[in-house]
């Protein structure tokens, strides 16, 4: 709201490319933005939950927790193979 904190590379990730300047290059990165999305809908589930009901501690169904652990899980994932096999994809090159 404030501007303080940058947004626009919100969706960017970077690889690696020795071809650039840096070692890095960015691009859109699909796993961010499908957290992003999922991670919201949860949020303004359990959001309206909390509105409709106010006295008590809302429950998520076990689908929604489970769509949300595995979006996270995906990108992790994701993260992961980036981190350890992208040295390994350098040295076949």
């Amino acid at each position: 709201m404030t501007g303080e904190i940058a947004l626009d590379q919100l969706f960017e990730g970077d690889q690696q490319d020795p071809d650039s300047e840096t070692g890095y290059s960015s691009y859109t990165s699909a796993g961010r933005v499908q957290t992003f999305w999922v991670t919201l809908y949860v949020a303004y589930y359990y959001l309206m939950q909390v509105i409709h009901n106010p006295t008590e501690f809302p429950t998520l169904p076990n689908g929604l927790i489970a769509a949300l652990a595995g979006s996270h899980a995906l990108y992790l994932g994701g993260k992961a193979q980036a981190m350890l096999l992208g040295p390994l994809k350098n040295l076949f090159k």
